[in-house]
């Protein structure tokens, strides 16, 4: 069987997030299938410090480096097929639209997937005219791929969009397992957990008032882990530096330091052994590209039940009461309460974590995450509209409103 010859845009480890671990497993699990001739174009940066629309000289030769790559290897592979995982950014964007473009110019089908949340929020904020020179690139796209149904809209400027939308959940990491997992029950200490990147809007400064709130009503077993990197987003620090030393600031004027414990990036076993260790999974995010937090998945596979926020594509994970709990961004007091209302009833923690080690396995496994987008690419090389058509179409399509 002659195999498909398909380009793969995306960031691959390392360095390890939630979305390169993601590509990482869909990339691994395409080439161990055999069905496609692949061609990996790496996006990964090696700079940590930058903010998430930070320009740098860094950076635009970052994607000067992207973009030979990508011509390098439409030149050489001649794909039938090119999947982009699109950027929330300006300049990301525009590095996205030249690889559309320059796929469509050589043939090849193109299927682009967000998984984020906020691209309609990108869209918004550019001029007519630009915002126009998306809508056009975007409409020679054959399929759009998000995480959730809730975010199939950051599409619906694209003529067709509708037709062009496939919904692909975000799926556990093929080294992370719930089989032969039992459910937790309470214990002393009790200890949380918040792994994600340390930004602010990710919500780690809750957390920690959270848990002087709870020292203050008594609860002084309960404990706190904090791992991942420090890093810049939407705030007013310099570096990453300043961040960490204002976060470890706070943990000593709130007399935290036995409660709080700072375990920097983790991986591997060090990161399977701490989902062990921890009793309850908080990640209380209003970060404004958030999609669907893989950590929110694992915590789930290994019985942890979740204290989130109502958010993006969170909402396809979490059903409020059942499997995690929502509480509002910015609200410490909302987390310390949450936290109080399940050490007071260890029966239903129980039971949520026997939940969601079941749902993790059924609902959430890598190999129905490869075999969806495996159909997508197969339904992406039948013949669709024509790009007449969809010219056609976007001329006659009304301007979008803001909402």
């Amino acid at each position: 069987m002659k195999r498909i010859k398909l380009i793969m845009v995306g960031p691959y480890p390392p360095p390890d997030n939630g979305m390169s671990l993601a590509f990482k497993m869909f990339f691994d699990g395409l080439r161990s299938s055999g069905e496609f001739g692949l061609h990996l174009v790496n996006l990964a940066s090696k700079d940590s410090t930058r903010r998430d629309e930070g320009f740098t000289f860094g950076r635009l030769a970052e994607v000067a480096g992207i973009l030979f790559s990508f011509i390098r290897a439409v030149v050489r592979v001649r794909p039938a097929l090119v999947y982009i995982t699109i950027s929330q950014s300006k300049l990301g964007f525009l590095k996205d639209a030249l690889m559309i473009n320059l796929a469509r110019l050589a043939g090849a089908a193109v299927v682009v997937h967000l998984h984020g949340g906020n691209f309609k929020g990108l869209y918004l904020r550019l001029s007519p005219l630009s915002r126009s020179m998306v809508k056009r690139t975007l409409a020679r796209c054959r399929f759009f791929i998000v995480l959730s149904r809730d975010l199939a809209g950051n599409f619906d400027f694209v003529p067709r969009w509708e037709a062009g939308i496939r919904i692909v959940p975000n799926s556990l990491p093929t080294a992370v397992s719930s089989h032969g997992l039992e459910a937790k029950v309470i214990s002393r200490p009790f200890n949380l957990l918040f792994l994600s990147p340390m930004m602010l809007e990710k919500g780690y400064l809750d957390v920690l008032e959270a848990i002087a709130i709870l020292k203050q009503r008594g609860y002084s077993w309960v404990q706190a882990y904090f791992a991942g990197n420090f890093l810049l987003a939407h705030d007013h620090y310099a570096d990453p530096a300043e961040m960490q030393a204002e976060f470890q600031s706070k943990i000593a004027a709130w007399g935290l330091s036995d409660q709080a414990r700072y375990v920097g990036f983790v991986s591997g076993r060090d990161k399977s052994a701490l989902f062990e260790n921890c009793h309850l999974f908080i990640l209380p995010t209003y970060h404004v590209n958030e999609g669907q937090p893989l950590s929110i998945i694992e915590a789930m596979a290994m019985g942890l039940p979740v204290i989130t926020t109502n958010y993006r594509g969170i909402t396809a994970l979490i059903k409020d009461g059942e499997n995690g709990f929502f509480v509002p961004p910015r609200s410490p007091a909302a987390i310390a309460d949450q936290v109080v209302q399940l050490l007071n009833h260890p029966d239903r923690y129980t039971q949520i974590s026997r939940r969601n080690i079941q749902a993790a396995a059924s609902d959430f496994s890598s190999a129905t995450h490869i075999l969806r987008i495996k159909e997508i690419f197969l339904e992406c090389l039948q013949p669709g509209p024509s790009e007449a058509e969809i010219s056609n179409e976007n001329t006659r399509q009304k301007p979008i409103r803001r909402e």
